[in-house]
């Protein structure tokens, strides 16, 4: 472990630079991942995007050691079987605050050593019957769920659950009541209002409608209603006048035979 500590404070101090460096001949400097495209270019990438230069635009190149450089080389120094070492290692990566690379080492020290306690600790895990088991597994075993974010007891959640149902159908009734007590008092306001005549000014005391029951007041116009016409009954062509149809009906007349005067004072034989 002694043997640890000292090459990763040797290797911390020799990468006191966190990326490479870049320095062009205008005097600028650029930090960043450097590394040589295949058309003789040089490429620095930086977090918001990279750039690519001609080696005549060039200075000079300052490379830097990366964190997993550091732990490869760590790593190279350490035995199989070291799980102090191992989990030495893990704790400083993750004051480097790589904390993807802190977890994968905790696993390979449990991976060494299962019952690694610090190491359980480090990545969450709960001591439960004798057992390890993750946090999960540890609050289900509890008979906790998790409910808005916490880990609260199966009982405390249905609880909860219930007196939100029973505020919410309180909720609903008061509604219900106030929109009731609404429509009365809006029924009452109606009915409160003045009425219209019942009778209209030309209805001589009357009823618009008549003596039988009472019935609706109408609004009374003051334009005269045109009286409707009775149809006058034309009569058919296709009859005859009365006086033809009783000629028609009557017997010929028998024509007389002897003289008849005429106005003249003559005689006309027939």
């Amino acid at each position: 472990m002694k043997a640890l500590s000292i090459a990763l404070l040797a290797l911390s101090l020799a990468s006191t630079a966190a990326a490479d460096v870049l320095w062009l001949k205008n005097g600028r400097s650029l930090e960043g991942k450097v590394r040589t495209l295949p058309d003789g270019k040089i490429e620095i990438q930086q977090s918001f995007g990279s750039f690519s230069f001609s080696p005549d635009q060039i200075e000079r190149v300052e490379s830097a050691i990366t964190l997993e450089e550091v732990v490869d080389q760590a790593l190279e120094t350490l035995a199989p079987e070291d799980a102090a070492g191992l989990f030495e290692l893990a704790q400083w990566t993750q004051e480097q605050n790589a904390h993807t690379l802190s977890r994968d080492l905790m696993k390979a020290v449990l991976d060494i050593d299962p019952e690694h306690a610090e190491a359980h600790a480090a990545l969450g895990h709960r001591h439960f019957q004798g057992q390890w088991v993750e946090e999960e597994d540890y609050r289900e075993l509890r008979g906790e769920v998790l409910f808005r974010g916490e880990w609260v007891p199966r009982e405390e959640k249905a609880s909860i659950l219930a007196m939100e149902g029973a505020r919410s159908d309180r909720a609903h009734q008061q509604a219900y009541r106030e929109a009731q007590l609404e429509i009365q008092a809006e029924r009452l306001r109606r009915e409160s209002r003045p009425q219209p005549p019942r009778y209209g000014p030309h209805s001589h005391g009357y009823p618009i409608g008549g003596y039988f029951g009472p019935v609706a007041s109408a609004p009374v116009s003051r334009t005269p209603v045109p009286q409707a016409r009775r149809p006058v009954k034309q009569p058919s062509k296709t009859t005859a006048p009365r006086a033809e149809q009783r000629r028609r009906s009557e017997p010929p007349r028998r024509r007389a035979t002897g003289p008849r005067q005429t106005h003249a004072g003559h005689l006309r034989h027939q």
